[in-house]
């Protein structure tokens, strides 16, 4: 299993529940990414952290221009099913989000 650090297991979950993870580029021509929640808010995610889940093909884009729209690859559904089942088996239990507009993931 591939070791991810918190911001990208994050990135990962949220895109499983329905995110959208975009990037386009800025005024300086640095690309920005970010995750598009479900209730209409956006938060910037670190690069490092896109590109590492990019790299490591958990995740892929559509590849348009001027905003490409990242996806879930076959490799990163599998990636969160063995997360799922590890934690399963240790028996660690997700708590429920304090707010139903804000899911309990921080990225």
């Amino acid at each position: 299993m591939m070791r991810l650090t918190i911001q990208q297991l994050a990135i990962l979950v949220a895109l499983a529940d329905g995110c959208a993870l975009k990037a386009q580029r800025d005024l300086e021509g640095r690309k920005v990414y970010r995750l598009h929640y479900l209730d209409g808010h956006t938060k910037e995610v670190a690069a490092t952290d896109a590109q590492h889940l990019l790299e490591s093909r958990l995740i892929d884009s559509n590849k348009k221009f001027p905003t490409a729209t990242f996806f879930l690859t076959v490799r990163g559904v599998e990636q969160l099913k063995q997360i799922s089942v590890n934690i399963s088996a240790r028996g660690l239990v997700a708590t429920a989000s304090p707010s139903a507009n804000r899911p309990a993931y921080n990225v």
